[in-house]
């Protein structure tokens, strides 16, 4: 298996970039950007699982990685 991999889209110009967020043997669950657009937090499943957060203004870069043990597909945002 390949590395859990993301697709961000510049919305506009339609161009593609891909971002390897996991290990071997990941597979990408559901990702959400912030509404300034700047961070994308994206889930991973597999060894290692965790929320991945790519930092837009800085070149599509993975700045953090969260740990999740199993099988975090998605995430679930809340406001106060």
């Amino acid at each position: 298996m390949t590395p859990a991999t993301v697709a961000l889209i510049d919305t506009e110009t339609f161009a593609v970039e891909l971002v390897t967020i996991g290990g071997a043997n990941t597979v990408a669950g559901h990702q959400w950007t912030s509404p300034s657009g700047r961070l994308t937090f994206a889930s991973f499943e597999g060894p290692g699982a965790g929320l991945a957060i790519i930092d837009r203004a800085e070149g599509d870069a993975v700045v953090r990685i969260l740990s999740y043990p199993g099988r975090p597909h998605g995430v679930t945002f809340a406001r106060p």
